[in-house]
């Protein structure tokens, strides 16, 4: 009798456990149409990392290439924005403890929340940025060009203004085109260096160039070129990687106002590794994406638009085309967003946005713990939802996952698949395959 009693606890010791180790893991979604797995181990030499730092309301994300991959003597960092504040600072401090070097920097475009953490990133000494991409776009003071009274007032001028005074503008556009007359684009270091020294850019676009140009300094930039489609854009030795710049056209193009024109003009690549592809936004929005689409479909192109993983527009903004993300189609979709997108009127991320990407569990974001919610059922719950981590994507070309790494924890105490609790990550899902 004693026997069997323990016999029976066992039994059912055996069974929580089970039941508990069941469900601690990823789950495996039949909506991904894509191979999954719990036991798949990658060669730690070829894994890619591509981290989504949690910088509050703002972007920053690392590329992390092995030196295996590119043959070169140290790993190979490409850098897409800096956030508004010191986050992405201390997240590369203790990535690199010790002397870094970030090859290329690229700037989505210039708003505060993606470039104004590049102050605190510069004043480590042990870390250099050597290239630096841009959309050709700035602020410039409006003495920069001795501008008329009628073109001040010309809707053809984009400008921000602040109690009907100028303060900025980012140039003139051809009326009949929309596009940018070639007078308002930097193109190059030289130009760029150039309209710094003559104290005529704005405010964000002045602190940005005082900290990329380091007066006095060694470590200055190397270059400091636009990236748009077509262009020559980051290029590895000898690698099964490649970046394949997308958006915005040679020439940049009026999208509306200064905040829609200056997102809609984000730089837009595909970062691609073996059968693994990964497309970066920025901030485009949804008159950016039609004419993306527009223009890819005129050019036989679409197909260049697919992804395993879409690095989601404007932290999930509404301001997003259910077209886009439908050519994209995308396993996942990753966003950054901070308190001030999620519990105010913007709603990061837009529940349309959550639809079009196929349901909640297809999107990790770097703020919202909860991923099924209505914002009206929400009321004072936010403190609730609120879980802040940086979103790691790893890869080795054939299989990537997305995992959850809580801010605070240490970078090298990544998990593994098995350990990972449900909703904090994937299994690890095969690329470019569709079942």
């Amino acid at each position: 009798m004693s026997l069997s009693i323990n016999f029976s606890k066992l039994l059912c010791v055996c069974m929580v456990f089970t039941m508990q180790q069941s469900f601690a893991l990823p789950n495996e979604y039949q909506t991904f149409k894509r191979t999954q797995s719990i036991d798949y181990k990658p060669n730690e030499d070829e894994l890619v990392r591509i981290w989504m730092f949690y910088v509050g309301q703002g972007d920053s994300i690392l590329i992390q290439i092995p030196e295996s991959l590119t043959g070169l003597s140290e790993p190979y960092d490409v850098l897409i924005d800096a956030g508004p504040n010191d986050k992405l600072a201390k997240a590369i401090k203790k990535l690199y403890p010790g002397k870094a070097i970030i090859e290329n920097f690229v700037i989505s475009h210039h708003d505060n929340d993606h470039v104004a953490g590049l102050s605190h990133l510069v004043k480590n000494d042990d870390l250099t940025i050597e290239h630096v991409w841009h959309n050709g776009l700035v602020s410039f003071e409006p003495k920069a060009f001795g501008l008329t009274l009628e073109q001040r007032t010309s809707s053809n001028l984009i400008s921000k203004k602040s109690k009907k005074i100028l303060k900025r503008f980012m140039g003139l556009v051809n009326a009949d085109t929309s596009d940018f007359e070639d007078a308002y684009i930097v193109d190059d270091k030289a130009e760029f260096e150039g309209w710094y020294k003559d104290g005529l850019y704005h405010d964000v676009y002045r602190k940005l160039a005082k900290n990329l140009l380091r007066d006095g300094s060694d470590q200055s930039i190397l270059s400091f070129d636009r990236a748009f489609d077509q262009s020559e854009f980051i290029q590895l030795p000898n690698s099964k990687i490649s970046f394949n710049p997308l958006w915005p056209r040679e020439t940049p193009k009026k999208y509306g106002d200064w905040g829609q024109t200056i997102n809609g003009n984000s730089v837009s690549f595909m970062f691609t590794y073996g059968d693994f592809e990964m497309f970066f936004t920025g901030d485009m929005n949804e008159k950016s994406e039609k004419d993306l689409l527009a223009y890819f479909k005129v050019n036989g192109r679409e197909s260049e638009l697919k992804a395993d993983v879409l690095k989601v527009p404007h932290h999930g903004s509404r301001h997003n085309d259910k077209d886009f993300f439908e050519k994209v189609s995308p396993v996942l979709g990753v966003a950054s967003m901070g308190k001030r997108g999620f519990e105010t009127n913007w709603k990061h991320p837009s529940e349309d946005v959550v639809k079009y990407l196929g349901g909640s569990h297809r999107l990790y974001s770097t703020y919202v713990h909860e991923k099924r919610f209505k914002y009206k059922k929400l009321d004072k719950s936010f403190a609730k939802m609120r879980e802040l981590k940086h979103i790691l994507i790893e890869t080795d070309g054939e299989w990537f996952r997305v995992v959850e790494i809580p801010v605070g924890s240490s970078f090298e105490d990544i998990p593994d698949v098995p350990d990972v609790m449900t909703g904090n990550g994937t299994q690890w899902i095969r690329a470019k395959e569709i079942l």
